[in-house]
């Protein structure tokens, strides 16, 4: 216990990450949108990156995932838009790669985090 009086700067290091991590568990379990900016940034750039290695940098196939990519790079993405486009871009995964496949691992995820918007609609 010594070490922490002694350095009370590394007691902050250790516990911010815990802290960030109990907060995300909170607002899920509080009914929380299950998907943050943050989620669908990392899941579109690793869709871009296994897209773009399959079909080339500049293919067609690869805009959707880049053009969110782009997006979260200048912060235009926010945690409200992060399910409707985890689900656009699972689909547009799953189309090109199939149902299923490990290069939409990320997207799909992100977007089984998301409530389902059929089972919010049974419930109305």
């Amino acid at each position: 216990m010594r070490l922490f009086t002694k350095r009370p700067a590394l007691l902050l290091t250790l516990a911010l990450p815990l802290l960030a991590c109990d907060g995300m568990v909170e607002n899920r379990s509080q009914g929380g949108d299950g998907a943050t900016a943050e989620e669908i940034c990392a899941a579109a750039e690793a869709a871009d990156d296994k897209c773009e290695v399959v079909h080339g940098g500049d293919a067609d196939e690869c805009k959707p995932f880049d053009d969110i990519d782009e997006a979260c790079e200048v912060n235009e993405v926010n945690d409200a838009d992060a399910c409707p486009l985890a689900d656009a871009l699972d689909e547009e995964c799953e189309a090109l790669f199939g149902e299923d496949a490990p290069e939409c691992s990320e997207l799909d995820a992100v977007d089984e985090s998301c409530p389902d918007s059929e089972e919010e609609d049974d419930g109305a």
